[in-house]
């Protein structure tokens, strides 16, 4: 389904049984729905599904103004006054963390529980240097050194390791099919800019904070922040899984998350 704003457009999709509980799923920086195919048949077994690609992503319009996060919330926002009648999870990833965490803020109505997958309270040193290494790879060097990159900061080792052949082949195809430079250098400036710390305090419903200790993207250091600053926040540690947990430990990531919704209802 197609969500007009602005002379552009937000493409989403529903599923999973009507009148089951509502999740809405937010990915993070990449904002392209697909994110989440390894991981929605599980969800939409027990819930209704809402996933949707930011806009200059995936099948949505471009952004006709300089990103923000708090545009990336407007979006989100927009999607659930759209699709959801009724109060509803959210289940954020990366940046989808950080525009959950603005919509419990703004909708504590609307927002039943906040899931934050790999989230982050304030950028620092680390988060500016593997952007910094990424864009550069991506501005003298091209997609397939940049996607290379995104490999090696994303996945565990192991995985990598195990699973070279397969990764190599979704590179390709991602590279084939990346945003032009200046749109990566904005998505990312925007993630940079963000300081979560100003939301967390607002935060008034159940919350749960997930986050894998092999993460070089968002250290799990970011993920035991966000749990002590905000209110009565409950914390899962993945022992691995890397930036991308939420494709690469589907199990693990699942049976915390079920067990937190079931009490969060």
């Amino acid at each position: 389904m197609r969500i007009e704003i602005n002379q552009s457009w937000i493409s989403a999709k529903q599923i999973g049984p009507k009148g089951a509980e509502h999740i809405v799923l937010i990915t993070g920086f990449i904002g392209a729905a697909t994110f989440w195919e390894p991981v929605s048949p599980v969800f939409s077994q027990t819930y209704r599904l809402t996933v949707f690609d930011q806009r200059g992503t995936g099948n949505s319009g471009p952004f006709n103004a300089p990103l923000t996060m708090q545009q990336m919330a407007d979006d989100a926002e927009l999607v659930l006054d759209s699709l959801c009648d009724e109060p509803v999870h959210l289940v954020g990833h990366s940046a989808g963390a950080g525009i959950s965490l603005m919509l419990a803020n703004r909708r504590p109505k609307k927002i039943k529980s906040i899931t934050l997958l790999a989230g982050w309270t304030k950028a620092d040193a680390w988060m500016q240097r593997v952007f910094d290494v990424r864009l550069n790879a991506l501005h003298h060097s091209g997609p397939e050194a940049y996607t290379t990159l995104t490999t090696l900061f994303m996945t565990p080792q192991a995985d990598v390791a195990s699973l070279d052949k397969t990764l190599k082949e979704a590179e390709v195809i991602y590279a084939k099919h990346m945003p032009a430079y200046e749109e990566i250098k904005a998505r990312a400036e925007a993630v940079l800019k963000f300081d979560s710390t100003e939301y967390v305090g607002g935060v008034n419903c159940p919350t749960l904070v997930v986050g894998a200790r092999d993460d070089a993207m968002t250290p799990f250091y970011f993920s035991e922040e966000l749990s002590n600053a905000i209110p009565h926040a409950r914390l899962c540690a993945l022992e691995t899984g890397g930036h991308y947990f939420p494709r690469t430990r589907i199990e693990q990531m699942v049976i915390p998350i079920f067990r937190f919704l079931r009490t969060s209802s």
